[in-house]
């Protein structure tokens, strides 16, 4: 699964611009394709988009699962390089943390599941012309389980998250019975 997607009335298939409020770790997890079992470790990104609101007047939010790898043919990778830039990646001073309040121009596409309109995240491009707000409705999010366990910030993200991460090894790492 590489998409987070969601249904919302006011938001439309079409480029929109956006700011990274969440890069949240999902551990590692397993599956099946095509009959082949496979395990990756798992990133999920999420953006609001401030100018699509919902009825509530919060901005709307739009996320992807992306498996977290910076190999060269990576969707990650691909997706980074064209919204930040090959030289950007290639730095020694890159950190995924740092794109956090960052904007965006995402190409969100939408398809028919059943009798519901779904959305997801197509393409990251760079923001175009001045986006100079960054302030963000949602308070930005960083999550990973590398060397410690954030339980506070853990505490924070949605019970899908939680339960997507408590599923992990990392997780269980560092809960052990």
């Amino acid at each position: 699964m590489t998409d987070n997607i969601t249904t919302e009335e006011r938001l439309t298939a079409q480029k929109h611009q956006a700011i990274l409020i969440r890069c949240v770790s999902l551990g590692t997890h397993t599956g099946e394709y095509e009959g082949k079992p496979w395990s990756r470790a798992q990133l999920y990104l999420e953006y609001e988009l401030p100018q699509v609101k919902r009825r509530t007047g919060a901005p709307f939010t739009v996320g992807r699962i992306f498996t977290h790898s910076m190999y060269e043919k990576s969707q990650l990778r691909q997706s980074l390089k064209e919204w930040i830039g090959e030289e950007k990646l290639q730095s020694g001073d890159f950190f995924l943390k740092d794109l956090l309040g960052q904007p965006a121009e995402l190409e969100i596409t939408s398809f028919k599941q059943g009798d519901k309109t779904k959305f997801s995240i197509g393409k990251i491009f760079p923001a175009k012309g001045e986006q100079t707000s960054r302030r963000t409705h949602n308070d930005p999010v960083y999550f990973e389980m590398d060397s410690v366990f954030d339980e506070f910030t853990y505490s924070m993200l949605p019970s899908w998250m939680k339960e997507k991460i408590a599923a992990s090894p990392e997780y269980k790492r560092f809960h052990k019975s």
